[in-house]
């Protein structure tokens, strides 16, 4: 029997993204490969080839593609081919990016309570103590690298949430050389495997795969302890045998770890310059921030959630610097999409952040405009056009969880510290490394507020003044 003809929409090739002669999108693909994505999008359609040096992509964009993301991601594509290498060189191979099918229901269902808002939220006051503790401790005049400060406090309130245990700054820049190092070699491949190997690489994941023992340990030395934590968790479904085993626990435990060093961070550090360089937009959230203090030094959950401007500047924040802009598949079996075919076997790129800067959805997509989000304008309720954490089966299982400890982080250190931009007149940088984040970002501290009697932790060894050695300029520690 013969094979139907292909439709002739079909049989057109498809077109290929801008490129140079012999390393096709490279470059602009290393200097702002969202701007890139997006006038891709709109020169060539919601569906296009793309070349970097001899790798070859076929990239879904725009609302359409978010949509058939949510639908139909589960029966089409696959995690484990992209990300199951990363797992594989940490020991684990089982972890939320990596598992599709029911494997991956069920790993989401197992974690979904400690990844959910309810989690911090309802740990908040004893948030907001330890950011008072650990942020009373900086000197007027001191110079911060804010990408580097969001890194150690967010992970300290990981590390406490998740683990019960949130001693986690003498392994920070260990988590960040593997995080890095791991995912550029073993997902992105854009640096050669060879790196694995690097004898600092190698001591860093030695370290960071000891803490996660440790921790477990101690879950199963003193389980009068447990909090119904991540851990906790983990090895309750060792023990009845459902689908986590003995060897995943180390790698699932670092997760939430290396989840939030380049996302919550960046994302805490993209929206704090926004409020700081913006005069109006700082006076809206220093109101709320005053209003949510007034009735005492730790606030709850109701107080924080009902900071309209903060929650603007953290939606906008994610729209211009989504944590995921795009999502990385294997195609398991060919589909058809805006008149094309999909075959089975391409890696795919269904770049989910395209929406956020079309106008007919965003007018004037390039301004930062914190009332979007209002009741008045919801300009990102369109079903496919606000995809800040991605979108389908593996959107980020904890999106929420992060969103509420960026804003109650970012209102409680705007309570307790006067910063400006220093320089002055710094103009924000963005970089990908792999992921966007801000490069050169610092701020001076011009005030502190500390209460009476309050406790100080001393600064750690992990340095959040402003480094330039190279290894810093490489993000590798």
């Amino acid at each position: 029997m013969r094979d139907a003809p292909v439709p002739e929409s079909r049989a057109s090739p498809l077109p290929l993204a801008p490129g140079a002669l012999g390393v096709g999108s490279l470059g602009p693909m290393l200097r702002d490969p969202v701007s890139f994505l997006v006038r891709s999008y709109q020169e060539c359609g919601p569906v296009f080839r793309l070349q970097v040096l001899n790798r070859r992509f076929v990239v879904m964009a725009g609302v359409e593609a978010n949509q058939w993301m949510t639908r139909h991601e589960r029966e089409h594509l696959q995690n484990g081919p992209i990300f199951g290498g990363f797992g594989t060189e940490l020991g684990g191979a089982l972890f939320l990016a990596s598992a599709d099918g029911d494997e991956h229901r069920r790993l989401r269902t197992i974690q979904t309570p400690s990844y959910s808002a309810a989690h911090i939220e309802a740990r908040v006051p004893e948030v907001v103590q330890g950011l008072r503790d650990r942020l009373g401790a900086l000197q007027v005049g001191q110079r911060l690298d804010v990408q580097r400060l969001f890194q150690l406090i967010l992970a300290e309130q990981v590390g406490l949430l998740l683990h019960n245990d949130g001693q986690i700054a003498h392994i920070l820049d260990d988590l960040i050389r593997v995080f890095r190092t791991a995912l550029s070699v073993e997902v992105v491949r854009q640096w050669p495997p060879a790196l694995l190997l690097w004898p600092a690489y190698r001591r860093s994941k030695q370290r960071i795969l000891a803490h996660a023992s440790k921790v477990a340990q101690q879950h199963r030395d003193h389980p009068d302890a447990a909090r119904g934590d991540l851990v906790d968790d983990i090895l309750a479904a060792v023990a009845r045998g459902d689908t986590i085993r003995e060897e995943n626990v180390r790698l699932l435990t670092l997760g939430p770890l290396f989840g939030g060093i380049d996302t919550a961070s960046n994302t805490s550090a993209f929206a704090l310059y926004n409020i700081l360089a913006r005069p109006e937009v700082r006076a809206r959230v220093m109101a709320e921030v005053r209003q949510v203090f007034s009735a005492g030094p730790s606030p709850d959950w109701e107080a924080f959630k009902g900071m309209s401007a903060l929650r603007g500047v953290m939606m906008e924040t994610l729209r211009l610097f989504p944590v995921a802009y795009l999502a990385s598949r294997h195609v398991a079996h060919g589909f058809d999409f805006a008149g094309h075919r999909i075959e089975a076997g391409q890696h795919l790129f269904v770049v989910t952040a395209v929406p956020h800067f079309l106008p007919e959805l965003y007018p004037d997509p390039l301004r930062f405009d914190i009332d979007r989000y209002g009741p008045d304008r919801r300009e990102h309720a369109r079903p496919g056009a606000f995809a800040p954490f991605g979108t389908g089966a593996h959107t980020c299982l904890g999106a929420r969880f992060a969103q509420s400890q960026m804003m109650v982080t970012l209102a409680t250190l705007l309570h307790l510290l006067e910063l400006e931009i220093d320089p002055p007149d710094y103009q924000l940088r963005v970089r990908s490394n792999p992921v966007t984040m801000p490069e050169g970002l610092a701020v001076r501290v011009r005030a502190v507020h500390r209460m009476p009697g309050q406790a100080e932790v001393p600064w750690p060894p992990f340095r959040v003044e402003p480094q330039r050695s190279l290894s810093a300029r490489l993000g590798l520690g």
